[in-house]
């Protein structure tokens, strides 16, 4: 409606003037309008194109996901898109489905057959495998090759497929949809439809929200600021209007004595009353402000996808840049996302392994098979290939090839390969009980039945060291026999656990069995899973201790210390493995100081254990139970825990404050960590990598997760994805959000500036001269389109905004987006500038002007007219006062630039003209200032040339507020600049 208006106005200016001045010259005011309104509503459509088109581009890539698909017997991990129909998709718990398809084996799956498992109504749809174990579906083939994997013959309908429940009707089910979210449980699929095809990618649009429409913590600052900055701009528009039509009296009808209601003075007053205010309205609209900050979000998902960072909403942008605590991972983020297989202890003897050196891991393996009789080595073996859910493919040189299963799983496995057992030729075995398959207790402890004969079975269990030692009472001798345990026995697997512990810094695996008779086992299942759990554990026979290495990522120390030190982010580590082993790591890469004992940590609360942590803290479990599609509670569906802090102990602020390391933790505990800092204001953020994270993605302030490491749902639940599962990535995400907010606020600040600059100018010419000096169509209208050049300015140079990010806190939402320290930065330009201006105008028009004209009327050497002396002197006049301002308005879009971006008054001068593009800009600044005084008389602008002297003297007045800028930062210092540590500058992480 605005735009119409004033396009009404400016096609009214352009028929006055052709009306008064004919068709030559009185044409082009309303048409120069004309264009300039064409032009921002096109770059106002542009930047709308740009915004839509990056959202496109995003949304793309979010949607990259990939699957797990079985080709030629061989594991592949591929692209979702790649997924042809026929293909056999492996699913376990936290896949994404990529396709519509029949399940051909599963094994106590549960499948949200919502879109990405948050479902078509936002509500959970959560479907479980039935109850009755069912014989799965196979095709008998006549390939005698039995390495070869079974085929399944889809053509062949049996009855005894394994269904999911319809929670509706009660009614089995074999079907899974593309876009569902595997629950539970693990099974294969065949692909029946794709792509578009599939049923849910149907409906997948009734989900889609527009990206960038999102109200974030940023925009919705600029909203809140830009109602603000429209309300008080109307207010001053409606005072701006009423002294502009009093002095346009005064003008017109007591100094030029016009006509009334003469084409002349309606022209006039159009021209310098309506048109000027309709444009500070466009100016002061609730729109004006937020309008840029798209070009500059777009920019910024441009370059943060080419850096290895995926954001999955509009939220986690600005959020990085607000993060004050990181909590991450260590498997796959502080240490390499592979273990090996270092050392193995086994019938009183150890071993130690060195599979990066060939020869020497050769001779090792000879050893281990020489000293550990057959006997033993076939118990070991055994178990682990039964008791394991992985299904890795070793000596295959295909990069593609997936390596499916648990990191610790595959190195046993791997370890079992290369000492020469091959661990499928234990499965698939109808002597293995629950399926064919290992269960995993709450504890990690992983456990299956292997049936010896009729009447006799062996239990295999392998888990933590430090929780299952509690549960053996015998130990496997060299000579296979079963003894008890003896002090001195105890004392040096103790040993042994140091040493890998804390010596080798390794994760401690125990490995035990026990045999147990038909009739016992029935009882012990008779009593329920948990029960059966309990009973199957106790009374163990410690068979090996394994210690896994996985090594630290290079230069993981810095990347901590970066963080830290740098950007100011706290950075805590949570783990599932030992106390003494988190601790080590956490020490080897600078999270807690190395000088200090466990003990001493312990007593600071700087580490503990997720028990221990629940202890400390006071937590209310709330239960959601998840509704169905019509309503009503569905009894088949698994309540949402929410953990909330609720009367918290006094320890747990300093708990919150203090904690850096949480080791032994679950994904409760995790989730009571999160809810313990987001009580005490903390913003953190959470790298989590697998199905148990979920719950801390829906609930956190910022989720992170592993493209390598992490489950397809975590990349549909989480925030952010790190493609290179590294620190280095997130701290590119930080550096990039923290240069939005600082670009932002650098162009916000200029912009109410340069608004409040202009209504100065403007009210000073009229009060001053009773006309303004400059046409306020032509300011207002020069200072809209220098807008853009202005963005790209604050944006343009990532380098330079990266660099200086360094030196401040992490963003606070709560605090005002224009502080007090911003508002005087603002304030003071304004005074020193507005005064500079009116001192011009006063001088120009009552000096300058009088002087010149009174020089050239008595100087005989000059015959020129009195109309065309004044013409001449009132553009160099003009031309004068444009060039000050001009250059005002320059330094100051510097001046701008420079507080937010650099650390202290020593550093600001530093990097002015750093990068290509700021050049370009700042030469093309002065360039237009130069060219419009030179040429403008011939585009319709009552400009003259100006000498050199004339141009420096505008120069120099325009230095003023650079100069006003590096003396503001004396008088008002920051109060909240980040004091950094120590730091090696020359070791260079990003």
């Amino acid at each position: 409606m605005i735009f119409q208006i004033f396009l009404g106005f400016a096609a009214a200016d352009m028929l006055l003037g052709i009306w008064e001045k004919g068709i030559k010259r009185g044409w082009v005011d309303g048409f120069l309008i004309i264009v300039f309104t064409s032009v921002m509503m096109f770059l106002y459509a542009y930047l709308q194109q740009i915004k839509q088109s990056e959202c496109q581009r995003l949304t793309r890539k979010v949607n990259e996901l990939r699957c797990v698909v079985l080709r030629n017997g061989k594991c592949y991990k591929i692209d979702q898109s790649k997924v042809v129909v026929g293909d056999i998709i492996l699913l376990e718990n936290g896949d994404i489905v990529p396709a519509d398809g029949i399940l051909i084996e599963s094994s106590n799956i549960a499948c949200d057959e919502g879109y990405h498992g948050r479902g078509i109504t936002e509500k959970s749809n959560l479907e479980y495998a039935s109850e009755e174990e069912e014989e799965e579906t196979k095709e008998n083939t006549q390939d005698s090759d039995q390495k070869e994997k079974e085929e399944i013959d889809v053509n062949e309908d049996k009855p005894n497929q394994e269904r999911v429940r319809d929670t509706k009707n009660g009614i089995k089910e074999i079907f899974v949809f593309s876009q569902s979210r595997i629950c539970s449980g693990y099974g294969k699929m065949l692909v029946l439809n794709v792509g578009e095809g599939s049923f849910l990618s149907k409906l997948a649009d009734i989900l889609y929200k527009d990206f960038m429409e999102v109200i974030t913590p940023l925009y919705g600052k600029l909203q809140d600021l830009s109602q603000t900055v429209g309300t008080e701009g109307l207010k001053v528009v409606q005072i701006l209007f009423i002294q502009m039509a009093i002095m346009i009296f005064v003008q017109m009808y007591l100094i030029e004595d016009f006509k009334l209601f003469s084409v002349k003075s309606l022209r006039y007053f159009l021209n310098q009353n309506l048109i000027t205010c309709t444009l500070c309205i466009m100016i002061a609209m609730p729109e004006g402000i937020p309008l840029i900050p798209y070009f500059f979000k777009a920019w910024h998902i441009k370059n943060i996808i080419n850096k290895s960072v995926v954001p999955f909403n509009s939220h986690c942008i600005d959020n990085m840049g607000v993060m004050d605590t990181m909590v991450v991972e260590k498997t796959g983020v502080l240490t390499e996302n592979e273990f090996n297989l270092k050392n193995l202890w086994m019938v009183e003897k150890s071993f130690s392994f060195t599979p990066e050196d060939e020869e020497e891991y050769k001779s090792q393996k000879e050893e281990f098979k020489k000293e550990i009789p057959d006997s033993i080595k076939d118990l070991f073996f055994t178990g682990l290939s039964i008791n394991s859910n992985a299904d890795p493919t070793f000596n295959c040189n295909d990069s593609d090839l997936y390596q499916r299963g648990n990191i610790t799983d595959i190195a046993l496995l791997r370890f079992c390969y290369d000492v020469g057992y091959d661990y499928q030729k234990y499965r698939p075995s109808t002597l293995i009980t629950n399926e064919g398959k290992p269960s995993l207790t709450q504890e990690n402890i992983m456990w299956s039945i292997y049936q010896l004969s009729n009447r006799q079975y062996r239990i295999f269990v392998k888990g933590s060291f430090d929780y299952l030692k509690q549960f053996c009472q015998n130990y496997l001798t060299k000579e296979g026999n079963v003894s008890q345990l003896t002090q001195e026995f105890v004392q040096q697997i103790f040993d042994i656990e140091k040493e890998y512990e804390e010596k080798n810094k390794q994760r401690i695996l125990l490995f035990a069995c026990k045999d147990i008779e038909d009739i016992k086992l029935k009882e012990w299942e008779d009593q329920g899973q948990e029960k059966l759990e309990e009973a199957l554990i106790q009374d163990l026979v410690i068979i090996s201790i394994c210690g896994l290495s996985n090594n630290i990522k290079p230069a993981g120390d810095q990347h901590v210390d970066f963080m830290e030190n740098k950007l100011g982010i706290n950075v805590r580590m949570v783990s599932k493995d030992s106390l003494q082993l988190s601790v080590s790591v956490a020490k080897e890469v600078g999270i807690v100081d190395k000088e200090k004992s466990i003990k001493q940590l312990i007593s600071e609360f700087t580490v503990m254990t997720g028990t221990q942590l629940i202890e400390h803290v006071g937590t209310v479990v709330q239960v959601i139970q998840q509704q169905s599609q019509q309503g009503e509670q569905d009894k088949n569906q698994e309540p949402e825990k929410v953990f909330q802090i609720s009367n918290p102990s006094p320890k747990a602020e300093r708990i919150a404050k203090n904690l850096k390391v949480l080791c032994r933790a679950n994904y409760e505990e995790k989730f009571t960590f999160q809810a313990l800092l987001q009580y005490y204001k903390y913003k953190p953020g959470f790298i989590g990598c697998g199905e148990n994270d979920i719950p801390l993605f829906n609930h956190s302030f910022l989720g992170f997760c592993l493209e390598n490491k992490g489950k397809a749902s975590d990349q549909q639940i989480s925030d952010i994805c790190l493609k290179d599962d590294s620190l280095v990535d997130c701290i590119t995400g930080v550096l990039y959000s923290r240069s939005l907010w600082s670009a932002v606020r650098s162009f916000t600040s200029f912009t109410i500036y340069l608004i409040s600059l202009s209504g100065f100018v403007i009210f000073w010419s009229e009060l001053l001269t009773f006309k303004s000096i400059l046409n306020p169509i032509y300011l207002i209208m020069l200072n809209i389109m220098l807008e853009i050049p202005v963005a790209i300015f604050y944006m343009g140079d990532f380098n330079h905004l990266r660099k200086y990010q360094l030196r401040n806190y992490p963003e606070k939402i709560e605090r005002d987006f224009l502080d007090k320290w911003v508002k005087k930065q603002i304030t003071g330009q304004l005074i020193i500038q507005s005064l500079i201006l009116g001192f011009s105008l006063v001088y120009l028009k009552f000096y300058f002007y009088a002087n010149i004209v009174q020089q050239l009327s008595e100087n005989d050497e000059f015959d020129i007219e009195e109309d065309q002396i004044n013409f001449a002197v009132e553009g160099v006049r003009k031309s004068m006062f444009l060039s000050i301002y001009w250059y005002l308005v320059t330094f100051s879009m510097i001046h701008f630039r420079q507080i937010f971006n650099n650390g202290d008054i020593t550093s600001y001068f530093k990097n002015i003209t750093q990068g290509s593009i700021n050049k370009i800009i700042i030469l093309g600044l002065f360039g237009f200032q130069i060219l419009s005084t030179q040429y403008g008389k011939h585009i319709g602008f009552q400009l003259s040339p100006l000498s050199l002297q004339q141009h420096l003297q505008c120069l120099f007045v325009g230095l003023v507020s650079i100069v006003y800028g590096f003396l503001s930062q004396i008088l008002f210092p920051k109060a909240d600049k980040f004091q950094q540590s120590s730091f090696n500058d020359k070791q260079k992480i990003y």
